[in-house]
């Protein structure tokens, strides 16, 4: 009877972890879709105000403007700290991913130290 209810217990664990593995994989990919949308909509909206922005201001006043010495250096700055950004995002989500993948994908087994709790009655 014991050994009954343990593989019982052990094979209704193991359909959970599979349905929050499929959970799992679901969310994730809905994530990724929604970013990949999310990513050409911005590059849409740049190219736009790009466009825009090369209509408005001229070509020569532009170039006097990114020249100028203050201003070039926070252009540069803002750009690095951006990609610092992007690369402490892009590392926290990696590890994240692999973190719960490795979880959910861990083979698990009943051990046999295990002794499931009878109820009396």
């Amino acid at each position: 009877m014991v050994d009954q209810i343990t593989a019982r217990d052990a094979a209704g664990l193991e359909d959970v972890i599979r349905s929050a593995a499929r959970l799992a994989d679901q969310v994730r990919e809905l994530v990724t879709s929604a970013g990949s949308v999310t990513e050409r909509e911005v590059a849409m909206l740049a190219t736009i105000a790009e466009d825009v922005r090369d209509r408005v201001i001229a070509a020569e006043r532009l170039k006097v403007a990114r020249e100028d010495g203050v201003l070039a250096g926070f252009r540069r700055s803002t750009h690095r700290a951006v990609d610092l950004g992007f690369d402490l995002v892009g590392t926290v989500v990696t590890a994240a991913t692999d973190a719960l993948d490795a979880f959910i994908n861990t083979p698990r087994g009943v051990s046999r130290d295990v002794q499931p709790v009878l109820k009396d009655g």
